[in-house]
C-alpha cells in the first residue's frame, strides 16, 4: 500500500484550524515524501505527514519523537496543536509540526562524525526502552533471523547470490545454534539511519524522520553500512567499511549498556539483516549507473556474508 500525501491546501486548512501560526507559508520539501517547510514570521518549522506503521500507529510515532525529546535526545521538538493532542488526524494520516533542527544533512565529507552519531543513537535507544506504548521486550533472535533469511532467499535472483545466501543459512543454522536461541532486546528503533536523516551542526548531531519499526536494537547500528551514503552526490555512493561501522558501535556503547546476549549474537543478527538488505539493494542497483554498481560491489558483499559474521563479532570495542 502506497503512502498518500494529502493535497497541500487541505494541510494548510488543518494548520489554520488547529495551530496558532498565522500568517504562514507552506512549501513541499524536495526529495522528501512527507515533509513541508512552514515559515511563520521569522520562525521556521516542519510539517510532517505521519503514516500508520506495523509497529506503531501514526499518532504513536509522533508521541515517540515527543517522548525522546523530553528525555533529552537530539530529535525535533513537537509543537502541539490547540487540542489536547500532539497531532491532528487528516483522513488516514496525522499531521504534526516539529522544530527545524540546526545544521545540514550528513554526507561523505563528515564521516569523522560517525562515533558521535553512534553515541546519540545509543541515547535514543536507551530512552526508547522505556517508551510506555511499546517498551523493550526480550525475544529469541531466531524468528527475526529466519524472516531475514527467507526474504533474502526470495530476493536472490541470480545463481551466485542465491548460493551465497544458502551457504550463509547452512553456516548459521549448523554452527551458530546457541546464538539463534538467545533472547535479545527488541525496541522501537529509528529504522532509517542514513546520512540524510542525521543533521550535523558543528560537532553535534541530531536524528529526524523516524520510521519506528520494532526490531533488535542493534540493527540501527549496522544499517548505515548500506544506507548511509546511498544517493550521495559527486560519485561518493558506496558501502561503509566495517571499520566505519565499528566507529558507530564505539560511540553507541558509551551511551547504552548492551546485554551479553546482544554481544554474542551481534554478528549473526547483523549478517542476517545484511542478507535481506543486500539482496534487495542488488535489484535497486541494477537501475543505477555502472559507476555506482561498481562502487557498491554488492554481489561481492553478498558473496562474503558468511565470512562477515566473524568480522562483525570482532568490532566490539575492547
Amino acid at each position: 500500500m502506497t503512502d498518500t500525501i494529502p493535497e497541500i491546501d487541505r494541510v494548510e486548512d488543518a494548520i489554520r484550524a488547529h495551530w496558532d501560526l498565522k500568517p504562514f507559508q507552506l512549501h513541499f520539501v524536495p526529495r522528501t515524501k512527507r515533509l513541508f517547510r512552514l515559515t511563520s514570521k521569522d520562525d521556521i518549522y516542519f510539517v510532517r505527514i505521519n503514516f500508520n506503521r506495523e509497529s506503531l500507529g501514526a499518532a504513536d510515532i509522533v508521541s515517540f519523537v515527543h517522548y525522546l525529546h523530553q528525555a533529552g535526545c537530539h530529535v525535533p521538538q513537537i509543537y502541539a496543536p490547540k487540542c489536547n493532542s500532539l497531532c491532528v488526524s487528516l483522513d488516514d494520516v496525522v499531521v504534526s509540526i516539529e522544530s527545524a533542527l540546526p545544521g545540514k544533512e550528513c554526507n561523505s565529507d563528515r564521516l569523522d562524525i560517525l562515533e558521535e552519531v553512534g553515541f546519540r543513537l545509543g541515547q535514543i535507544h536507551q530512552a526508547a526502552m522505556s517508551f510506555s506504548v511499546r517498551p523493550v521486550e526480550k525475544r529469541p533472535s531466531r524468528p527475526y533471523i529466519d524472516r531475514m533469511l527467507r526474504d533474502a532467499l526470495r530476493q536472490a535472483t541470480n545463481g551466485p547470490n542465491r548460493r551465497a545466501i544458502e551457504e550463509l543459512c547452512d553456516r548459521l543454522y549448523n554452527n551458530r545454534r546457541n546464538e539463534l536461541d538467545a533472547e535479545i532486546p527488541f525496541i522501537i528503533t529509528h529504522g532509517d539511519v542514513c546520512a540524510r536523516n542525521v543533521l550535523v551542526h558543528g560537532e553535534e548531531v541530531a536524528f529526524t524522520d523516524f520510521y519506528a519499526p520494532f526490531e533488535p536494537a542493534l540493527t540501527d547500528v549496522v544499517m548505515p553500512r548500506t544506507k548511509w551514503l546511498m544517493g550521495e552526490s559527486e560519485r561518493q555512493d558506496r558501502l561503509l567499511t566495517f571499520y566505519e561501522i565499528g566507529q558507530l558501535l564505539r560511540g553507541y556503547v558509551k551511551a547504552r549498556t548492551v546485554t551479553d546476549e546482544e554481544r554474542s549474537t551481534f554478528g549473526v543478527v547483523s549478517v542476517a539483516y545484511y542478507a535481506k538488505r543486500f539482496t534487495s539493494d542488488a535489484q535497486i542497483l541494477k537501475q543505477k549507473p555502472r559507476y555506482i554498481q561498481e562502487a557498491y560491489a554488492i554481489d561481492d558483499a553478498i558473496a562474503s556474508l558468511s565470512e562477515s559474521v566473524d568480522v562483525l563479532d570482532s568490532l566490539w570495542p575492547k
